[in-house]
C-alpha cells in the first residue's frame, strides 16, 4: 500500500504518520511525506491513499487535490486540517 502525507507542519506530518502506522500493516505500507502541494505534484506518483492538509503555502490542499485527481482519479484523498 502506497500512502502520502502532504502537510507543511512537521508535528502534523508525524501525528498522521504515527496514526497510520498503528492502523495498517507497517511492513506492507510505504509512506512518503511532502511539505507542499508543489513538491507532491512534482513526484507524479500514484498513491492508494493521500492525507492532504488544506492550509499550505502557495498551493492549498483543495487545488493540489484537484490537480492530482485529474491525473490519478482512483486515489482516495483524505482531507486533514487544524
Amino acid at each position: 500500500m502506497k500512502l502520502a502525507i502532504v502537510d507543511d507542519e512537521k508535528k502534523w506530518q508525524e501525528a498522521i504518520r504515527d496514526l497510520v502506522i498503528k492502523l495498517v500493516d507497517w511492513e506492507k505500507a510505504e509512506i512518503d511525506v511532502f511539505i507542499s502541494g508543489e513538491s507532491f505534484l512534482e513526484k507524479n506518483i500514484e498513491y492508494d491513499i493521500v492525507f492532504m492538509d488544506i492550509e499550505m503555502g502557495k498551493l492549498n490542499g483543495f487545488e493540489t487535490t484537484k490537480r492530482y485527481k485529474a491525473i490519478f482519479p482512483d486515489t482516495t484523498v483524505i482531507i486533514t486540517t487544524t
